[in-house]
């Protein structure tokens, strides 16, 4: 208690420090300070002081919290022969899951039967989309069959398909893309990325998808990419295109997954984070390696940012502009503030300089 208070006190005297060695105890994050390697200081010279914040530091301090919905249906009873059973979607899913929640979020799965279409929407805009707020992130991943139908206006649109799906009721029965689309837009979360490992999945990007352009890797361009809102999809295979099981998993699921467990052998090792472009940019390379027959797709429904996927070792936050590193670290400390007086209030603490 005694921490608590003196904490406290400086900071209801407002005699907050922004400066890379910003320590708060408890409801703060701690900031260590790691000095360089003696390899760096050879030769008698000074070394420069390296600040390192530690992953889950950096991505409290980008997503209050994080959400995924992992969908996977390998069963159609009320199918036709464009909807054979599948065999590996429902394992597919229940390994993201696992690999999600191992990455900081709170999962929800749906496995054949629990997926059914009122299902699916209710879970994704009326229980998990209402809870979110600004500073969130969600992964929406869906692993089953897909379809495409022609509309009166000669253009497509593209579907999935849940475990109730009707093909003589696909109106009634199917989720069409485009309502996908409405409800992102309705979500508050700033950042959401859809991962679909489905047939035609890539219908949900308006147009052709975009080959994702590598950032500046460094603490700069990750303050950078998610500042503003940002959705994103990520799709196995064109708007036109099937999508193959291969192997005991979806080919594209595989590549994922594989992207984010391999990740020291990955492009951005160095780094020492992931975003969903590059992701993306590793996926549409190696998944046409695998399976001639697909194009993944990837491209912004909102937005021109990125989502963090995962950050895995910590990161030198001593370089970049000085002026945004402020900006951030004032941030941070006036959340902690509002946290301190919101405990305050909530436990009906009094203590000397409250």
């Amino acid at each position: 208690m005694g921490n608590f208070t003196e904490v406290s006190c400086v900071l209801t005297n407002l005699s907050i420090k922004i400066s890379i060695g910003l320590f708060l105890s408890a409801l703060i994050f701690v900031l260590p300070t790691v000095q360089p390697s003696q390899a760096g200081v050879e030769g008698g010279t000074r070394g420069v002081e390296v600040v390192l914040k530690e992953p889950e530091v950096i991505l409290r301090s980008l997503y209050d919290k994080s959400w995924a919905i992992v969908i996977g249906i390998n069963h159609y009873p009320g199918g036709d022969r464009n909807t054979p059973n599948l065999n590996y979607a429902v394992s597919d899913a229940k390994r993201v899951a696992q690999k999600l929640a191992g990455l900081g979020f709170e999962v929800r799965t749906l496995i054949d039967e629990q997926a059914t279409r009122q299902n699916i929407i209710h879970l994704l805009a009326d229980d998990i989309g209402p809870q979110t707020k600004e500073n969130d992130r969600i992964v929406f991943y869906f692993a089953g069959h897909g379809a495409t139908k022609e509309k009166a206006d000669k253009t497509y649109m593209g579907y999935i398909l849940p475990h109730d799906y009707n093909p003589s009721k696909h109106s009634a029965t199917a989720i069409s893309l485009q309502q996908l689309r409405e409800a992102s837009s309705e979500i508050k979360a700033k950042h959401m990325l859809y991962l679909m490992d489905s047939c035609f999945s890539g219908g949900l990007l308006a147009g052709r998808g975009r080959m994702p352009t590598a950032g500046t890797a460094g603490y700069q361009y990750l303050l950078n990419i998610t500042k503003g809102r940002s959705h994103v999809v990520i799709a196995a295979g064109g708007k036109d295109q099937t999508v193959k099981e291969e192997g005991g998993s979806g080919v594209f699921t595989r590549v994922v997954l594989d992207a984010l467990s391999q990740r020291s052998n990955m492009p951005w090792a160095k780094d020492g984070y992931v975003t969903a472009m590059d992701l993306a940019s590793y996926v549409m390379k190696r998944v046409p390696d695998l399976a001639p027959q697909q194009t993944p797709q990837y491209g912004h429904l909102e937005g021109e940012g990125d989502v963090v996927v995962d950050i895995f070792q910590p990161l030198d936050v001593s370089g970049g502009d000085e002026r945004a590193h402020k900006i951030f670290e004032a941030e941070q400390a006036l959340k902690a503030e509002e946290a301190l007086q919101r405990a305050k209030r909530k436990r009906n603490i009094v203590a000397p300089g409250f």
